[in-house]
């Protein structure tokens, strides 16, 4: 295995918020051809060449750190150059798009790195979050689309099929993870929430198909949690996965499985960590299960989380007040 540096995705901050949509991003770019399977011949380098490319992405992986992205990148296409087929370099070229916000071409170079090492975990999790991320830039292009009223409908067709492509990508990304590390949490999780996103952009037609990806979704999320301890976030997800299966099923234990899942998630928050998204999807259960009152107490509880004249309070004042209207006699 070469020493590969893995992408933070920040998993604090993925789709799983009260709105589901992914963090916005600034533009679209077109889907790069998928790479990983494309064997290449480069020139063979020398071993003198090896040992100073090695050594020039080093050096690159520090100017990372540093947030040096302009030498860091001039770094690894020297190292390219005197080693062609170094999957280091690519994979830390794909690091410093992604950081960048360039999640096309970190997809790209990532399935570089994947076509000279198949075997590096750290490649694979890199596609699956460049790609992931790719997938939600384009939902945000989309979303923008469709609150100003503008784009064809042809037009936002292909945007959602760039979406699901890339969205499959991760998915594919992350299995592939499993497969290599069983053993390491990490790559459950993401999976988890590609299979997650996944299911929430299918159209209502496609209910039957959403609901095997939430089934498969808490299976990979179970599998990380017995793994380690189960954390606060992978309770949340199992909670909102068996939200959205009730909502397909009209099956009351999905329902009652997420209420349960989520209770647990508020119990096992850390105390710097504010459990609002839980508070919000159990007002909802709650008033689904007409406990009015329990639902009024969560969402006085949501009140209090989230700041004035933010969009998610001024929802969830909306739904108060549409909740005391209904528990006037």
């Amino acid at each position: 295995r070469d020493k590969a540096g893995w992408i933070d995705n920040g998993q604090a901050d993925t789709s799983n918020r009260t709105d589901d949509q992914p963090p916005p991003a600034p533009a679209v770019s077109k889907l790069p051809p998928d790479s990983t399977d494309v064997p290449l011949q480069p020139r063979p380098a020398t071993p003198t060449s090896r040992r100073r490319a090695d050594q020039l992405v080093t050096d690159a992986e520090q100017m990372l750190k540093d947030g040096r992205t302009t030498q860091a990148m001039s770094r690894c296409e020297e190292a390219l150059r005197l080693d062609p087929a170094n999957a280091p370099a690519y994979n830390l070229m794909g690091r410093i798009q992604y950081v960048r916000g360039q999640f096309a071409q970190a997809s790209s170079l990532a399935s570089k790195a994947i076509s000279y090492n198949r075997q590096e975990p750290a490649h694979w999790h890199n596609l699956g979050e460049a790609s992931y991320s790719q997938a939600g830039q384009i939902q945000s292009v989309i979303d923008a689309r469709l609150r100003q009223q503008q784009g064809s409908p042809e037009e936002l067709a292909g945007f959602s099929e760039q979406r699901n492509a890339a969205a499959e990508r991760a998915r594919n990304a992350f299995l592939e993870v499993t497969k290599l590390e069983p053993n390491q949490k990490r790559g459950h999780d993401r999976l988890g929430d590609t299979l997650y996103m996944q299911a929430r952009w299918l159209p209502r037609s496609d209910a039957d198909r959403a609901e095997g990806l939430y089934r498969e979704a808490i299976t990979a999320y179970k599998r990380g949690a017995v793994i380690e301890n189960i954390s606060y976030r992978e309770t949340f997800q199992l909670g909102v996965c068996h939200f959205r299966l009730s909502h397909i099923t009209n099956d009351q234990k999905s329902l009652t499985k997420a209420e349960g899942y989520l209770e647990q998630a508020v119990e096992i928050a850390q105390e710097d960590v504010l459990p609002k998204e839980a508070f919000w999807y159990l007002a909802m259960i709650q008033q689904e299960l007409q406990n009015y009152t329990e639902a009024e107490a969560y969402w006085h509880k949501v009140l209090q989380a989230y700041p004035k004249n933010s969009r998610f309070r001024d929802e969830a004042e909306r739904r108060l007040d549409e909740l005391r209207k209904m528990m006037q006699p």
